[in-house]
């Protein structure tokens, strides 16, 4: 699962690297704001995914001490 991660990693930042300033000030599909807005609105709201996954996780390690821990930072 690591590797799968930092593959994904790796390909994000170079699709992200190729992006050139034109294209993201240019409209986004569906017209109303710049492509570099619309992603920036979609990373947001994966970071808001996440953040409710871990807590979620949190919660449920705290109420199943007994529980076997699986998770690992990736980082």
């Amino acid at each position: 699962m690591r590797d799968a991660i930092v593959d994904l990693e790796a390909r994000m930042r170079a699709m992200f690297a190729s992006i050139d300033d034109a294209r993201l000030e240019a409209s986004a599909p569906g017209g109303g704001q710049t492509l570099g807005q619309a992603l920036l609105e979609d990373l947001d709201h994966c970071a808001i995914h996440h953040g409710q996954a871990q807590l979620t996780r949190n919660l449920w390690e705290a109420a199943h001490p007994d529980a076997p821990r699986t998770y690992e930072h990736w980082r």
